[in-house]
């Protein structure tokens, strides 16, 4: 058994229940991935709009320097987005925007003003838009003038998904740090993941909060490339083969390890040690 000190919150809301804080977070998370995809050189690999996590519950955006240094976060418990300025003491927050019963427009346009009033208008550019991100949104009500809602038990609960799988995922990472990149928060798809790297082939270990591939939460090993067939023979979890392959313990199958916090992040612990020990990454 993991005996790992990381802590885990007991999750027990029904899948289909976390779908719209997710789908509203996503899209609230594309004006912070925004800033940086306008501010900060592009890399092929996307990683200048990666986002990370912090213990308070914000979405972080990266670090940056056009003359002062400053960053974008979003509190996910109040659905609130930050600006906030580099001092003496670190980063303290210059101006922020509740986005409850706000559009989507009208948070790019206080973004965008936001840093203005701060770089002044010498320094800051044109924040970059939806459809001027590299990668397309999914269809939603926000993208269509729709207002954000309050956060509720739902959106809690997504945040301890997030929490939890942040928790995991660095101590699996942990197994093999000169071989890991980072784990990051993805705005396309808005998944948690980090890589395994080798000279001939790599493995993402994540977790995704539901999306096109499945509904429901789910932790992740995907090998690239491809395995053939046969795949090897799972202990816990199973393979999903088609536009997206890999091995998933779906949230189904976390709920039914029990009730409690250990046996939940047990069950998942053991997903991912399993997993990557038959692709001969634990030896």
């Amino acid at each position: 058994m993991n005996t790992s000190v990381y802590t885990w919150q007991t999750l027990s809301l029904p899948p289909e229940k976390l779908v719209a804080a997710r789908q509203e977070v996503h899209m609230a998370a594309q004006i912070v991935a925004a800033v940086s995809a306008t501010y900060l050189p592009s890399h092929p690999d996307m990683s200048h709009t990666a986002l990370q996590l912090d213990p308070s519950g914000h979405i972080l955006g990266q670090e940056i320097k056009p003359g002062k240094t400053f960053r974008v976060r979003l509190d996910l418990h109040q659905l609130r987005l930050e600006l906030q300025g580099h001092q003496q003491r670190g980063f303290e927050t210059i101006s922020d925007f509740g986005l409850v019963g706000h559009t989507f427009k009208a948070a790019f346009d206080w973004m965008e003003q936001a840093l203005k009033d701060y770089l002044g208008a010498a320094v800051a550019k044109t924040l970059l838009r939806p459809a001027d991100l590299p990668w397309s949104l999914p269809m939603h009500p926000l993208s269509s003038g729709a207002l954000f809602r309050a956060p509720n038990q739902s959106s809690s609960e997504l945040y301890h998904w997030l929490a939890n799988a942040e928790n995991v995922l660095q101590e699996i990472q942990a197994l093999h740090p000169m071989n890991a990149s980072r784990l990051s928060l993805w705005p396309k798809h808005f998944d948690l993941f980090f890589s395994f790297m080798r000279p001939v082939y790599s493995v993402a270990i994540g977790f995704s909060a539901g999306d096109a591939v499945l509904k429901e939460p789910y932790f992740y090993v995907k090998p690239a490339p491809l395995l053939t067939e046969p795949l090897p023979v799972l202990t816990y979890g199973e393979w999903l083969q088609g536009k997206w392959s890999g091995a998933v313990l779906k949230s189904s199958e976390i709920f039914a390890s029990g009730d409690s916090s250990l046996a939940q992040r047990e069950q998942v612990w053991k997903f991912l040690h399993s997993t990557l020990g038959v692709l001969n990454w634990l030896v």
